[in-house]
């Protein structure tokens, strides 16, 4: 990815609906180069155009960082339970303190109480559990990866 690549990601994160014309003119390029840029981005999954929900507006309100300490055994298994979770956002494998981290949605705090008695009580191999509830959001991005 070059610098235009880059600049072009940035504005699609912003605004993806954003016409090719108008992205053109931010970048000082043609419209067929963004047009061809982005297809590219697409093709080689650099991006990929998605709806992004906006969890409090859909009656989510109530997020919450799950920190899970899981024996070894049992770490597959483990992530593809949460993995099937429609309230697990965002769900990846760690180092340090807990080797799985999940952001998690829900409309009340008696929701994740439920899902923490409940489904987590299912997940084989859970050794440790960290809630930390998330206050305000102050920046979210849709991240798949950092570059």
């Amino acid at each position: 990815m070059d610098v235009i690549d880059k600049q072009l990601v940035q504005l699609l994160e912003k605004d993806a609906t954003q016409s090719s014309k108008v992205l053109a003119a931010k970048l000082d390029v043609s419209a067929a180069t963004v047009r061809r840029r982005t297809a590219n981005l697409v093709k080689n999954n650099v991006i990929r155009l998605v709806a992004v929900v906006d969890p409090e507006k859909a009656g989510f309100p109530f997020a919450a960082v799950l920190s899970l300490d899981v024996e070894l055994e049992y770490l597959d298994s483990a992530i593809q339970h949460l993995d099937r979770r429609p309230e697990v956002r965002w769900l990846c494998t760690s180092t340090g303190r807990s080797n799985v981290v999940a952001v998690t949605q829900f409309a009340s705090p008696d929701e994740l109480a439920d899902f923490t008695k409940g489904e987590l009580a299912r997940v084989k191999g859970v050794k440790h559990l960290e809630t930390a509830i998330i206050l305000k959001r102050e920046k979210a991005h849709y991240v798949l990866g950092v570059f």
